[in-house]
Order: C-alpha cells, then structure tokens, then sequence
C-alpha cells in the first residue's frame, strides 16, 4: 500500500508542479533557434528505468509561433517517438518520455514524487515558468528527478544563491574562481574582443542571469550563456544569482552578485599569464594515488552490501585489485546466481557486464550454472540492438578472456568480432570521436570505445588509425587541470573513462607529455573528484559524493595500477585461473545470504552499470545508440489567456504545497 501511494502522488505532483510550462517564443530573426535537451541521468536502468542517458541534445529553429510545447511536439514525432505531451484538467503536461512516465522509480528509497522537469537556461524553479518567452540562444532542458529536482541539483530548501563554477572563453580570470569570492578582473585573450560566460549555480532552484555594464534585474537585456557579450577594456560583466524580481525566493534568500572587470591584453598581462603557466607546488607534486586507491578500497569493502546484485563494477574493481575477500565473493556470487535463474539477460549489456564481473572472479562463462552465457553474443543483432553501447561491451566481453563465439541459434546472423569491430568504426565522428547520439564528441564515449578496441590496435590497420585519430583529440580536448569537459563543466566519468582507454592502449595517464597541461595530468584530472577520506568520488568538482562516479574512477585507478605493475589490462583477464567447479550455486550452498526481493524487481535489466561507463552526465551520460542516432523526446505545455494561466499557477502552488507537505508528513511517520 505504501508504494502505490506513493506512485499516485508521484504522478500527481510530477504532472502538476513540473509539466504545465506554456512557453511563448519571440523569434528574432530568421536564424534564431533554441537549444532542447531531453535526459535523464537520475533513475538508472539498473533500478528499472526503460533508460537513462540524454536522448535529445539539438538546435532547433525558433519561429514566430514557436512554443516550447509544439517544438518538443515536432521534435519528438520527427525522430519517431510517441508525443509526449498529453492534455489535462489544468492544461497540457507532459505524461512521459519513450516508455519512462511521471512516478516511474517511486519504488526506490530515495525517490520523493519523481517527474519530468523542464530546465529553462539551467533554472529550474517550480515557478514564473509560464511568463518566460522564449527567444534566440535559449535553453529547453526536460530531465527526470527522483526526489523533486534535488538530484539535478534544484533544491528548494536549499537557500545558497552562489556560483558552483564559472567558464568563462576569450579570457583569463585574475585568481581561480571561487564560489565565496564575487569580485574579479578578466584578462581578455590576444585578439579576442567578445567573451562568453558559461556560469553554474550552486542551486539550480534559483536563477542566474548576466548584465554588461549596468546591474539591471528589474530589466530583461540580460545575455545568455549560449552568446558572445561583445566586451573592450573597462568594460564590467554581473552575474546575479537568486534575485527577488525574478521569482519568489523567501525571506533567508540573498541574492548574490559577481563583478568581473575586462582588462585587455598588454604586456604586463602576458607576463602574469606567463608566470602563472609556472605549475604550482602542488601541481608538481605527484597525487598521492596509492593513499586514494587504499583508501576507496577499504570503503568498498566496508559496505554492507557489497555482495548485492548491482554492485557488479566494485566487485569487478575489487577482483581485478586482487582485494576481494572470499565471503564477499561467494555472497555475491550467490546472489547473483539466485537472480539469474528467474531473470535471464534480456539485452546484450546485461549479458556483457555478468561475463565481465563474473569471469574476473574466475568463472568459465560457457558453462556457468548450466548455462553458456558466451551463446547470447552469438546473435548479432543481439549485440547492436542497443547500438553503439551493445557493440562495445559485447566485443569487451567476449575478449576478456578470449571467448570463442558460438555458431548462432537458427534465424540469427551470426557474430563475429569483426563484425562488431566494423560496426563500432562506423559510428566514429569526424573529429575522431565517439558520442551515445548527435555529432558531436563524448569523452567517455571515446575513451570506452578504445577500451574495446584496445585488444586490435597492433593487428588491425583500421582501428589503429582510427584510435590514433581519436587519442590526438583526447590530447587537444584536455582541460588545464587534465580533466575532460562535457555539458559545459568537468565529469568524473570522463577522466575516468580516458584513464581506462589510455591505459589499455600503454599510455601513461600521469606522465605522457600529450595528456599533461599545465602540470595537471589525465590521472591528476582523475583524482580532483576524490573526497579526501571518504573513499569516494563526486561527479563534478568539489560536488557530493556520487556512487557512479565512485564505480568508474575505482575501477580506473585499478587499470592505471595495473599499468604501472606491468599487469594486463583490465578487462584482460587471461590472468585469472577459473574456479574448479563452475557451477556457482555450490559454492556458498550454506550460505544465509539471500537475494532481496525488492532489489531483484528493481534491478538490472540494465543498460547502466555498464551504461554507467557511459556518462551519463554527466552526464549524461548513459545511453544505447550509434553515435550519429539522434534521439528525442520530451514534453511541455500551452495555454490560453493570461488570467487562466494566473488561475493555473494558483492551483499548481496550492497543489505543490500540498504534496510538499504530504511528503514531508509522509518522511516523518
């Protein structure tokens, strides 16, 4: 009775308080358009989501018509996806995107009302949406939350009005930006006349906008993060956070206001930039890796629930360290076992991440509990239904220990390795990268696909030269502090999935010259998301802790140590001895262990703990296309005259207070 409580309460909230968004557009020209992002990087596939990643990242044109409801309408119907905007008593909302509906993963502990939220220029109040126009460079993003926008970094009780980060291009900020610092000259880069700023609050609940010049809230001449502000010497840009006109902010809620100063560029200012080129001690210093490794480990293994299915990429992590205790393993090798006899594989990257985890712990995967797990991959179309993500974890698979490909079952075509290695090549970029959809590149999609591709660079002409591309890009894409940006900020599952790919490949993330910058080397990037002491990492600099994060970066820093050991790669496992008696079931016969029921419903049909290798984001990170599939989906809303959308706004407050408290009451009881 709790659950489907909750699931009623989660659709109802979800339909009111986040999809009644009735967008109006003011078109300013004929080459304006509009940037729509539909993703969902919140609730796993691992946890029963239909998926996860983003599906749409595209501009589209903006005409004098336009609203937001009827350009993700066209969006969504042009790439082949159901509508996802229904209508209802208080208007249009969107009911669901591709097969995940509003209340989809309110069976999970941590989800509170989930639902689709729409993001307008990386805002995403609950309020004052409806008055909004949109115009030339901004930014639609519908993304699912869990618990009420807290998981995507929109948090109403939440009441810090700071910047998280500040990017800023065409120049130079006087000290590293700092959240509690507001004040700051810009060094404008040689040549350069314009600049774009790309800001991040600390609190998406609370807006953001940027002024040249005059601090004008009350007015809407702000600049977008998408524009270049044309800017000369003297000249003074504010970003303002959380300001009162802009929505209701309460009565603790201060705004909070950044002033950068433009400097041009003279000759003094190149000799600063020159001598803070200069790495710091700390930069020179190596990063204590050893004590990071350590410590992470001894957190893994303290979780109590280590051993439950959907920890496949810690166990693998801990295996492939060579730290994994014996009753751990057995646990979850039982538990997994349990699992798999009442829920066979039903997609290539589920088959792929049980070959993996379970042949590091020295399972034979032809004849595991009876069952030739091998024989799945056996179907190609098996292995790239899921598109580029099938492909790659497929081919990894079948390589960690050099698994022959069984003859197909009738009907099927059959698989080859160079069948999947054909397929993974035509989805390379041009600049020589990789991405889940779109045309433009990912780092953890490359650095996951020259994982896989890694085995074949000495004997395959093909993928040397595309790998080769491909690095020479990582190299050139590399951030100062040897990080890797996607979405406008640094992941940790990039630099996690860079160090991977540089490490099968026989580079050395902290010391080769093409991925060091400024003293900062691609492990160095790595380790910047580490919570000293925490045994843990965050997905984007100096954030919370993050399990994803954690599991990539863990599971990296086992292939750079294996590396530096002269061991085989990470997913070659040709070092491990197979158990005497493959049929696992045996092994913890006596064993108390059981799986949980709950978690077993929820859990893996996933493209995700493989798909974590993803991004997500990221992010985004975490999907199952061909690079150059582009996908879309999303919903929002119209509505009629101004005094309806007054009533609306009315009856959404009402309503969001009322859940709100509901919820609240709810926790408490």
């Amino acid at each position: 009775m709790k659950t489907k409580v909750k699931i009623l309460s989660c659709t109802t909230a979800a339909a009111l308080i986040f999809s009644v968004l009735p967008f109006a557009a003011s078109a300013e020209g004929e080459n304006a358009k509009v940037r729509l992002v539909v993703e969902n990087n919140t609730y796993k596939v691992s946890d029963g989501a239909e998926w996860e990643g983003t599906l749409v990242d595209e501009w589209v044109e903006l005409k004098a018509d336009s609203t937001a409801e009827n350009i993700i309408s066209e969006v969504m119907k042009r790439k082949g996806y159901d509508d996802p905007i229904e209508s209802g008593a208080y208007g249009s909302y969107i009911s669901g995107v591709n097969g995940l509906f509003s209340g989809d993963g309110s069976q999970l502990e941590e989800s509170a009302y989930p639902g689709w939220l729409v993001g307008y220029n990386d805002w995403y109040g609950n309020n004052g949406l409806s008055s909004i126009e949109l115009s030339d460079g901004d930014e639609l993003f519908v993304s699912y939350s869990l618990n009420m926008g807290v998981d995507i970094g929109s948090d109403y009780n939440n009441t810090n009005t700071g910047l998280k980060s500040l990017t800023v291009e065409n120049a130079e900020l006087s000290v590293p930006f700092s959240s509690d610092v507001t004040d700051y000259s810009l060094t404008l880069d040689d040549g350069k006349d314009s600049i774009k700023i790309i800001p991040t609050a600390e609190n998406k609940y609370y807006r953001y906008r940027i002024y040249k010049n005059d601090y004008t809230p009350e007015n809407d001449n702000d600049y977008k993060r998408t524009q270049y502000i044309p800017v000369s010497d003297g000249d003074v840009v504010y970003i303002g956070v959380g300001n009162a006109d802009w929505q209701y902010v309460g009565d603790n809620v201060h705004e909070t206001v950044y002033e950068l100063k433009i400097n041009s560029s003279d000759e003094q200012s190149k000799n600063d930039e020159s001598i803070s080129e200069e790495p710091s001690e700390e930069q020179k210093n190596p990063t204590d890796t050893d004590n990071i490794i350590n410590e992470t480990i001894q957190a893994v293994k303290s979780d109590g629930q280590i051993s439950e299915v959907g920890n496949e990429w810690r166990i693998f992590a801990l295996a492939r360290f060579g730290s994994i205790d014996d009753s751990v393993k057995a646990d979850y090798v039982q538990n997994l076992s349990e699992y798999l006899a009442v829920s066979e594989p039903g997609k290539a990257t589920d088959t792929a991440k049980y070959i993996i985890v379970l042949t590091s712990l020295g399972y034979d995967m032809t004849d595991f509990n009876g069952v030739n797990y091998i024989s799945y991959l056996s179907d190609y179309d098996f292995c790239i239904r899921q598109g580029l993500n099938g492909a790659v974890y497929s081919l990894i698979a079948l390589d960690t220990k050099g698994y022959e490909i069984p003859a197909s079952k009738d009907g099927a075509e059959q698989n080859t390795r160079e069948k999947l290695i054909d397929f993974i090549l035509s989805g390379q970029l041009e600049d020589g990268g990789w991405a889940f959809f779109g045309n433009s590149y990912e780092p953890d999609m490359t650095g996951i696909v020259l994982q896989s591709l890694a085995p074949y660079y000495d004997s395959n002409e093909n993928v040397k030269t595309a790998v080769d591309k491909a690095v020479t890009l990582l190299s050139e894409n590399q951030n100062e502090d040897g990080t890797y940006t996607s979405y406008g900020a640094p992941g940790c599952e990039n630099s996690a999935q860079i160090v991977c790919a540089l490490c099968s490949l026989g580079i050395d993330p902290a010391s080769d010259d093409r991925f060091v910058k400024n003293g900062g080397s691609a492990l160095d990037g790595l380790c910047s998301f580490y919570a000293d002491g925490e045994g843990a990492f965050s997905h984007t600099l100096g954030g919370t802790v993050n399990g994803m994060s954690t599991d990539q970066a863990f599971y990296a820093l086992c292939a750079y140590s294996r590396l530096v050991k002269n061991q085989t790669r990470l997913y070659d496992m040709t070092d491990t001895n197979n158990n005497e008696n493959s049929n696992a079931s045996e092994i913890s016969e006596d064993s108390e262990v059981s799986l949980n029921s709950e978690i077993s419903d929820s859990l893996i049909t996933d493209e995700q703990s493989i798909d974590d290798n993803d991004n997500i984001a990221d992010n985004k990170h975490n999907q199952s296309q061909v690079s150059n599939t582009e996908n879309s989906s999303t919903p929002i809303v119209e509505t009629g005259d101004s005094g309806v959308i007054y009533f609306v706004l009315t009856l959404l407050i009402i309503s969001a207070f009322t859940v709100i408290f509901a919820y609240r009451k709810h926790k408490s009881d």
